[in-house]
This record gives C-alpha cells, structure tokens and sequence, in this order.
C-alpha cells in the first residue's frame, strides 16, 4: 500500500512539472500572437502611415487630394517600394463595395525591379455601398504583404458637389467650398487640382461634378489632358471657364470651337452682381476687369444692363459655361456672399441634373441597372421551345396512353398488357421530350450582350453591357481580351431594406475582376444557378483602318442633304440619321454605298422621347401586338431598346451634330479572347458629322430651343418639351442676340410616328397659342392654322434681346397626367 502510494505522489509531481513547463512554454507563445494580432489590428486603422514589411513597402493616395466618391471612377495611384536585392513579383488587388453590398475585387499585375521604386495608376470604379476602399498587395506566392484602408473622405449627412479647380491662386477660390447649394440639398467641395497630376482620361475626370479653370494657363496642360476634359464634358461634365485679364490663357485653346465671333479686348468695369429686384444690391456693385464673350448658342444666366457676366450652352450631355470676369477677382464678394455662389450653381445645373445628384446619393442607384437589363435580358429566340409541337405531343400522348392503346388491344383481346404498354408509352414520350429539348438546355456559361461602337476618324470606343450566367449553382470565371475597364453595374439593396453589412478586408468578394497581361479574368464566387451578373466593358484604340460612317449634312428650312457613306466593310441595316429633334430613316447600307439623303423624308420626332425615335428606324410601330415567336419582331424590340439606351445616355440635349447609327448582326464579341461561351446580343454602329445650318444667302437655320426656354407659367419639361394636363402654359424662347430673325416655324411631330401603342399617355399638344404684344402688353391669338411667321407679322411680338412669349391653351379634354408634346419653333435668320 506504502509502495502504491509513493509511486502515486511521484506520478502526480512529474505530472506537475510537464504542466508547468507546457503553461511556461505556452505563456510566451500567446502573448508573441496576442502582439501579432494588436499589430495587425493598429496596422487595420493606420490609414496615414505607410505599412512597411521587410524589403518591400507600398503606399497608396487616390482622387484628388486623398477625396474620392462613391459610384464614380477614381484614380488609384500605389506606390512599391522593392529594398531587396531581387525583383518583386506580385499584385496589387482593390476592393470596394457595391450598392447591392456586395464586394467586389479588382486585381492587377505588380513587377518591381530590384532597389527600386514603382508608382503606378489604377482606375477604380469606387462602389457605392460603402465609404471605404481596401488596397492590399500580394507576393507572387499570394501571400499578403498589407493592406491600406481608403476613406472617401465624403459627407454621410449631405451629399456634396465636387468642384475641381485648375487656378493658379486656389486659396482665392475658397469662397466655393462649404456653400450649401438648391436650398443646401447639395454641398459644394472645392478639389485644387494641379497641372503635373491632372488626369489624361475622361475616367480620371469622372469623379468630378464641375471642373472651374480660371487664372490659370490652359495650354499649360497636354493635348491629351484637355481632349480628356472635352470628352469629360461630352459624356456629363460642367465646365466653368473663368475669363477677364487672361482670357487669351484660359479661353484661347477652346475659342474656335465655342465662339460664333472674336472675344473682346480685356476692360476694367463696373458691373452688379445681384439683379435689381434682390436685395442689397449696391453692396453688389463690383470694379473688376471684364470680358464680352459671344458665345454660340448661350444661355445668359447673369447680366449687367445686357452685358453678359455669365452664359453657358450645352455640349452634348454637359455644359460649358464662361463667365465675363476672373473668379479669382471676386473672392471677397464671394465670401461675404455665399448666396452668390448658391445661385450661381443653381441657375447652371439646373433641376434635373440637381436632383439626380441628390437621388444618387439617396440610394437611387438603380436607374442604370434597369435601363441595361431591359437592353440586354433577353435572349437567343431559337432557344425557345415550341410550344404548339409541344402541346400536340402531350395532346398525342394522352390520347394513346388513353383511349387509344385500350381500343388498340381490346382490338386484339390482350388487354392485360395496356398497364405494360403505357408504361412504355411514358418512356418513349419521356425520352422524346428530352431530346426535343436539348436546344433549349443551358450546359455551360453563357451571355447576353449589347455592345455601341463609337467611331470616329482617329479612335473606335467600344461600350459593350452584358449579363453573365451559369446554369449550376457553383464558383465560375469567364475570361475576355485584355485591355477592357469593367465596372459592374448593380441594383441599390436599399430597395430591399437591407442593413448595411459591416466591410472588412476579409469581406467574402462576389466578383474578382483580374487584369491580366494576356487576358481579362472574371471570377464569381458564390453564384446561384442563373444569377444575372451585370457590368460594362469599355475599351478605346486607334481607328487604323479608317472605318466609319462619314459623309457632309445641310441641314436647312426643314430639307436636309447631303451624303454619307459607309466605310465598314460590312453592310450595315436599320440605319438612321438622328439631328435634334428630327429622324431620317435610310435602312440598309452595303460597305462602301454612298447614298444622297435628299432621297429620304425627314421626320419630327419627339424630343426626349427615345423609344419613340428608335421604334421608327427599327421598324418596331408595324407590329400591331408582341410576337415572341417572330424572330423579325424581337429583332426590332432588341434593337429599339439599344437605340433608345443611347439616345437617353448620349445624345441628351441640344446638339450640333448629326449622329449616323447602324446595326449589324453577325459583328461583335470582339471581346471574347481564345476561350469560346456560347453568346448572344447585337451590335450597333454610331459616327457623328458636323451639320452646316447656314445657305448660300448667309442665312442660318436653327432649334428656336437651343437655349433652355423659361417657363412663365404653368409646368413644363425642358427636356421633353411637353407640359401636363389642360393647364395653360406660357414660355419665354430665347433666340439668340447675335441673329436677326427673319421667320419662325413650328413643327409639330409627324404624323407617321403618331398613333402608336408605343407612346403610352402622350399626345399631341391641340389648342391655340397666344404670342404677347410688345406694344400693347397684351396676349394675342394666333391663327391655329398658321405655323410660319415672318419677320414683318413678328414685329409686335419680338423683343429687343429677340425673346418670343408664347402661351400654349389647351382645347384637348385630356387626364391631368397625359403629357402633351408641344411644337419645336425653328429659326432663320442672318447672324448680325
């Protein structure tokens, strides 16, 4: 017993002794990865500090000034630093939320030689799910050498206008920043901008709202940076040009193309900044160097006894405003009045493009991504079953499996095999069915897509939309040719009244977009069976082969002529010529054909109304009904739907040009590389040609609505040029002080594109119209036949500055929601 006993103790003591050297041994481990990990969670939120791991470190700065926005593109700059006696092989992966709070990554190539630095430029489209970005960098073994942390640096309470400034002196324009604009809806951000890291690309300009340049050299920046800004402009931007002292600096580059005439030489003035009815208006009064601008087909926002301080017109889908005076010279005026600045941006902007800030940022993020599901959700027709051979099987099948196969062997007197013949009955008919709808099975990953090709003499900018599916509920990656921005295209989750889930840098990413030497990977992970996922690809390259449609267009008192030829080496169907507000359809063009377009009627078209438009190139409105089975009737819905997408996404507002589109079926999927997916969508072919409005006499014919027309009375949408209901609505059109007008027409839409099931609640604006009296303050009737005025019948009518005051008196007895389309005044006149 003694003897058990003793060797219990010395059982029990050396078992105390490995327990204390495991606890010993273990205490040192825990607090070495409790400091591990408090490292790695100080390195998390170190946002200002370059993380540094051994030889190679990297930093990263992004937008301007370390500010970027949600939903826009924003340059990435990362910068590796390789200490180590070897070249680093790596990658550098991005990655953001989106609105529907997923996450997606972007991934790009990292090489550094041995002892040296590199600095290198990603554009990132930021998502709009959350306000922080994460960059981290990876070793050729995929191991992660840090991460860095990205805060947008952005207001959550109000959403803020990004104003980016090219000034020499920017601490002059501080009088922009923190001004509450549109009854403080939105908040301006001023964003100083310099020279040496001013973007060469309209993705780098794109987390901009407004771009201000004055006191400032223009021709100091490349051709390639101020081509950026004019595209930058033509796809949405705002551009400000400031003038007075150095006009020739900030306006010369861009004079040929916005000026009807010479600017004036540079003069000290005394001008007032408030308009005589506000108050405090000799506080107003300013002595500053001034500039008078004729500027083509302006609008004046700000006027001193008719001197214009401040104009701007419209530039495809933006705007270029030019102001008399050098912002910089009324810095002090500013900031004492940050009213000034209120409506300054308010009466340029205006309502529509105000209120799509606002909405963006409140969540109404969805827009893009139902106008692109429509364009691209539909799909190859021959993989549709037929349903008529479909219902006469089963129709067959019943009848034998029934009455038939009984009649058959009662015939026969062996009705004790009928249970053995229907079963073989339903599996011949099972085993039929099944290959009858092989064609219609999907096996493998496959997409729809639209894609616009932009053509122009020097570049081809391909845009194609497109949805990727799998039929299998597993990960899967498509690849494409390198070169392509991918920008996923999502729908806000605050629709669903989702909570905003927490984004870390371990967050599981939906969509890895890897941006490869030879390819374009594109991962999903976690993918449902037949989840849409889509996004837009874009790439931009030289026009080496002079393709395009090119051609010369006059366009004059309602007539246009001209040519225009394709140069593809394809025909090209379903072509058209759109100007502002009128269509020409011309059909089909073989490679190389010239046609005259005074062989072609000219169509009013509705403006704004794009479905309209596109119906009645396509061929879509000689469909009574929807015909899923006609393979012609889903190419024209396929086809009006893309149009339509373009013009309400390019072509918005007035413009000078003409645009030729064109539609081929068999080009395309010029983004897919040496793998093969089974795809399915269209193409169309756009080139723009410069409109001459002017005739042999000198005379020039012009939209009497080119500038904005100012509602008087009652609603009216600029962009439609409609109003609503009966209420009578009364307009002021400016027609332009450099024209002496001679005659005024009013075109109403044609008649063949009316009366169509297309057009839902919209009519045809019916009624009188009154033009006020000069002369006698009063509104007269006009005769409800009479669409032409001349010049001499206009004289009571036309003001000095050539404003006409129309009142529109509706006779319709029409619901208070129908839109009624009101005429388009057209102008001829001589240029003063």
């Amino acid at each position: 017993m003694k003897m058990m006993m003793s060797r219990f103790r010395n059982n029990l003591k050396k078992a105390g002794f490995i327990l204390a050297a495991v606890i010993f041994a273990a205490v040192p481990a825990t607090a070495l990865a409790d400091q591990e990990k408090t490292s790695e969670s100080v390195y998390m939120i170190a946002e200002e500090a370059s993380p540094i791991y051994g030889p190679v470190s990297f930093d990263v700065t992004y937008g301007v000034n370390d500010t970027g926005k949600g939903g826009r593109y924003v340059p990435v700059n990362v910068i590796i630093d390789n200490t180590q006696e070897q070249p680093f092989q790596g990658t550098v992966t991005v990655t953001t939320m989106e609105a529907d709070y997923q996450v997606y990554s972007y991934e790009y190539p990292a090489a550094v030689n041995a002892k040296e630095k590199l600095s290198t430029q990603y554009m990132i489209p930021f998502g709009n799910g959350s306000d922080q970005v994460f960059v981290s960098l990876y070793d050729g073994q995929n191991k992660q050498i840090g991460t860095k942390r990205l805060k947008m640096n952005v207001s959550k309470e109000v959403p803020e206008l990004f104003i980016g400034a090219l000034c020499d002196t920017p601490e002059a324009l501080q009088y922009l920043d923190g001004v509450g604009v549109n009854y403080s809806a939105l908040k301006t951000k001023l964003l100083p901008m310099e020279t040496e890291s001013f973007p060469n690309t309209t993705k780098g300009l794109d987390m901009l709202d407004v771009l201000i340049v004055t006191n400032y050299r223009l021709r100091d920046l490349t051709e390639q940076q101020t081509k950026a800004i004019m595209d930058w402009v033509r796809d949405g931007g705002v551009l400000i040009m400031g003038t007075g002292e150095r006009v020739e600096d900030t306006l010369g580059r861009f004079a040929p193309e916005l000026l009807d005439d010479n600017y004036g030489a540079p003069q000290m003035m005394e001008v007032q900044m408030k308009e005589d009815s506000e108050e405090n208006v000799a506080d107003s009064i300013l002595n500053i160097t001034c500039v008078e601008i004729p500027m083509h087909g302006s609008s004046i926002l700000m006027a001193d006894e008719g001197f214009p301080l401040f104009q701007s017109a419209p530039k495809e889908k933006g705007i270029i405003a030019v102001a008399a005076f050098d912002f910089t010279d009324i810095s002090s005026y500013g900031e004492e009045e940050p009213s000034f600045v209120d409506s300054l941006f308010t009466n340029l902007l205006g309502e529509d493009r105000l209120l799509q800030l606002t909405d963006y940022f409140y969540g109404g993020s969805s827009q893009e991504f139902w106008s692109v599901q429509e364009v691209i959700n539909s799909g190859n027709v021959s993989r549709l079953p037929k349903v008529s051979v479909y219902l006469m099987i089963i129709i067959l099948y019943i009848f034998l499996a029934g009455p038939g196969l009984y009649w058959f062997l009662r015939k026969r007197e062996k009705r004790q095999y009928y249970w053995g013949g229907v079963i073989l009955l339903v599996l011949n008919f099972t085993a039929l069915i099944y290959v009858m709808g092989i064609g219609t099975r999907f096996r493998r990953t496959f997409l729809t897509y639209a894609t616009i090709m932009d053509v122009s003499e020097d570049t081809i900018v391909d845009n194609s939309y497109m949805n990727v599916r799998n039929p299998y509920s597993r990960p899967y990656e498509v690849e494409f040719v390198p070169d392509y921005s991918v920008r996923p295209i999502t729908r806000s989750a605050r629709y669903d009244y989702m909570s905003i889930p927490q984004f870390t840098e371990h967050a599981t990413e939906k969509m890895r977009i890897q941006n490869q030497p030879d390819k374009l990977k594109i991962s999903f992970q976690d993918a449902v069976a037949f989840e849409p996922h889509y996004f837009q690809l874009r790439k931009s390259y030289e026009n080496t082969e002079s393709a395009g449609i090119t051609g010369e267009i006059q366009y004059f008192d309602g007539k246009v002529t001209g040519t225009i030829t394709n140069q593809f080496n394809f025909r090209l169907e379903d072509v058209a010529v759109l100007l502002f507000g009128h269509l020409i359809v011309v059909g089909e063009l073989d490679a190389g054909e010239s046609i005259q377009l005074s062989d072609y009627p000219v169509y009013n078209t509705p403006l704004g109304n794009s479905h309209i438009t596109a119906a009645a190139d396509t061929g879509l409105t000689e469909y009574e009904k929807a015909d899923i089975q006609n393979k012609d009737y889903l190419k024209s819905v396929e086809r009006t739907n893309l149009l339509a997408f373009y013009m309400d996404n390019s072509l918005e507002g007035y413009r000078r040009e003409a645009r030729v589109i064109g539609f081929n079926q068999d080009t395309g999927r010029q983004f897919i590389g040496e793998k093969e997916y089974e795809a399915y969508g269209l193409t169309m072919f756009t080139s723009a040609i410069e409109v001459y409005n002017d005739n042999m006499d000198g005379d020039v014919y012009r939209s009497g609505i080119m500038k904005k027309p100012v509602a008087l009375k009652g609603s009216y949408d600029s962009t439609r040029n409609s109003t609503y209901g009966t209420d009578s609505v009364t307009l002021e059109y400016s027609l332009g002080n450099d024209l002496e007008v001679e005659e005024i027409t009013f075109q109403q839409v044609s008649p063949e594109l009316w009366g169509s099931e297309l057009l839902g609640a919209v009519r045809l604006f019916q009624g009188a119209m009154y033009f006020y009296n000069y002369n006698t303050g009063s509104y007269d009737k006009m005769d409800q036949d009479k669409v032409s005025f001349t010049v001499d019948e206009l004289k009571p009518y036309l003001s000095p500055g050539n404003t006409l005051n129309v009142k529109y008196i509706c006779a319709q007895a029409i619901e208070s929601n129908w839109e009624l389309v009101l005429p388009m005044p057209m102008v001829t006149g001589r240029e003063k």
